[in-house]
């Protein structure tokens, strides 16, 4: 028997999908005149898509996702430069012989 979608149900959906996604708060330290952004699996590792701000009173960038639960790999995009996240000891290889970070929603 297949599920009559109505209006109402596809609103529940949605809502449901608010409480499920995280909010994921990403920090990195970096020189204030720098750009920094932030790829990773859950932006088709795009740095543009998630370009951070700097916090002058905690002298580091930062920005954040919702994210659904799962894991996912990342990396900071310093001045064009890809790096790991320092303060994460969290990581795996990858395809291309270096490191990603990794965050784990629950």
């Amino acid at each position: 028997m297949e599920e009559k979608v109505t209006k109402k149900t596809r609103v529940h959906r949605k809502t449901l999908g608010k409480f499920i996604r995280r909010k994921v708060v990403f920090t990195v330290k970096a020189p204030a005149t720098s750009k920094v952004c932030l790829a990773g699996s859950f932006n088709d590792w795009n740095p543009e898509k998630k370009v951070l701000k700097y916090n002058k009173e905690l002298q580091e960038f930062s920005g954040f996702l919702y994210l659904m639960p799962g894991k996912y790999e990342y990396k900071f995009v310093v001045d064009g430069v890809w790096r790991l996240d320092e303060a994460n000891p969290n990581y795996v290889a990858n395809d291309m012989n270096s490191m990603n970070s990794i965050v784990e929603v629950q």
